[in-house]
């Protein structure tokens, strides 16, 4: 019964592991049991066994993705059960050594969307303007801790280097729910446009800035 999917109603998520699934039969590696087949996550001990531009983008596609609406119930549950350890307490530590990109991006975007107000407000995401080609003051007229917050996100995916329009567009979509509240709607679509571009423009001047080293400065650890 949980196989018995829609194709057409086929989430974000399941994408990005089919396209997975599919990298790794042209580099010869297969799944090893069918349960690992079918996951909608991509299954994240593979990591060692992915090249480092694949693990680039396996962490671009956590970023992109909307774990609560494109996620299994086992995945949501595993954030939820994180949400609750760390708002307890003493928990920390132990996050540092949750690997899998998912399940960390899924707490990230939660917290974000958890908030009693936007990140940014309406009002606030009115003033960046898709005019201004300065990537140094893009987005200078949000408060200091919003600004600094979405610039630390960006810089993240900007180190994931050249990505898929697909998923660079589903991570923008992402970032602009997760800040705002915003999804696209007829009625908010000027300013999801609006923000999109200048989001957008921001992330390609700190992907093109950055001097490519052997191993990607990240939010995550790719090896």
């Amino acid at each position: 019964m949980g196989n018995n999917k829609d194709p057409k109603k086929e989430g974000l998520l399941s994408r990005l592991k089919a396209e997975e699934r599919k990298d790794l039969a042209m580099n010869g590696k297969k799944a090893e049991n069918k349960e690992e087949e079918v996951s909608e996550v991509p299954f994240i001990t593979l990591q060692a066994e992915l090249s480092l531009d694949s693990r680039r983008l396996l962490v671009a596609q956590a970023l992109a993705v909307d774990l609560f609406q494109d996620g299994e119930e086992v995945h949501k549950r595993k954030v939820l059960d994180w949400e609750a350890e760390l708002n307890q307490g003493g928990a920390w530590e132990r996050l540092c050594l949750e690997q899998d990109p998912f399940i960390l991006t899924g707490l990230m975007w939660a917290w974000l969307e958890q908030l009693k107000e936007p990140v940014i407000s309406a009002e606030a995401a009115q003033t960046l303007d898709p005019k201004n080609k300065n990537p140094k003051t893009a987005l200078s007229s949000l408060d200091q801790g919003p600004r600094e917050t979405l610039t630390c996100i960006l810089d993240c995916m900007a180190h994931m280097q050249f990505i898929p329009e697909k998923v660079e567009k589903a991570f923008l979509n992402r970032t602009i729910k997760a800040f705002t509240g915003v999804q696209g709607t007829t009625e908010e679509s000027e300013l999801y446009k609006s923000m999109s571009k200048v989001l957008a423009f921001v992330l390609d001047n700190k992907r093109k800035a950055l001097a490519v080293p052997e191993y990607p400065r990240s939010c995550f650890r790719l090896l």
